[in-house]
């Protein structure tokens, strides 16, 4: 095993994992912590709680603030499509990627047994859906770079970090899809399992002899890093804001204490 073998396979991923389980719920804790001073509702607002939560899914997972700016008023305006689009197009193909990985190592990619198939189908079906993700996850990205490169209004609204985020993830995207396609370079689950259990009972074992496999898992270890301090938290901050916006109740006021620097909401349901 080579020096970078060991530092991505024995270092780096300890690295990542402590930042990442930590530092996410420090920014969503840092967040909680942000007083509001007034309510955000975004009218018209829904008047139960069980309202609410059915908008910040809609709008969480239908982008439906895009589509408001499509749909005027039920008149197609055409604006913005291309932007929904692509951009549902890439959560929900990271989505599936994200929940593929977890569910297929951990099963050996035998999870659809539980639809009555056996393994060598389940097999073949995990495998179908990864790839069928992982290319649309790939399509998706190199779409959303070529707009955010030539369309004028996103450009000037962009800056070099946006730009090595999102050939970051299509690094990750990439080196995954080649190794699916790749009968020298591709990574059995088990394989997989065996290196994650020996990681999280702290008894690493040596990466497979596989290069592309090595970059792959270095890249995802340097998003991992670097997300709780970008962007991409607003995986997690949609759904305070959402709320925020969405949860309205009339008899909640901010009272701020001016000796102890503390604001909290009085009165409500």
């Amino acid at each position: 095993m080579d020096w970078f073998s060991f530092l991505v396979g024995n270092v780096l991923s300890y690295v990542a994992i402590v930042v990442f389980f930590v530092g996410v719920p420090l920014q969503i804790y840092r967040w909680m912590r942000v007083p509001v001073v007034y309510p955000l509702t975004d009218f018209p607002a829904p008047k139960t709680a069980e309202g609410a939560f059915i908008k910040v899914l809609l709008d969480t997972f239908l982008f439906r603030s895009i589509l408001l700016k499509i749909y005027d008023a039920t008149v197609y305006t055409g604006k913005w499509t291309d932007l929904w689009l692509g951009g549902w197009i890439f959560h929900v193909s990271l989505a599936l990627i994200i929940i593929g990985h977890i569910v297929g190592i951990g099963t050996l990619g035998h999870q659809f047994t539980i639809l009555g198939v056996s393994p060598e189908t389940s097999l073949h079906m995990s495998e179908f859906l990864g790839t069928v993700s992982g290319i649309f996850l790939s399509l998706s990205l190199i779409y959303l770079f070529l707009r955010r490169f030539f369309n004028p209004l996103v450009r000037v609204m962009s800056d070099g970090i946006d730009y090595l985020i999102v050939l970051l993830i299509l690094g990750i995207s990439c080196m995954g899809n080649f190794m699916r396609f790749s009968s020298t370079y591709g990574v059995e689950y088990d394989v997989a399992q065996r290196w994650i259990i020996g990681l999280f009972t702290l008894h690493p074992v040596a990466l497979p002899d596989n290069p592309i496999f090595t970059w792959h898992l270095f890249l995802v270890e340097i998003l991992l890093i670097y997300f709780p301090f970008s962007k991409l938290m607003h995986s997690c901050g949609i759904f305070f804001a959402r709320w925020m916006i969405t949860n309205y109740d009339p008899k909640k006021v901010m009272v701020f204490d001016w000796r102890s620097k503390v604001c909290e909401w009085k009165g409500g349901k």
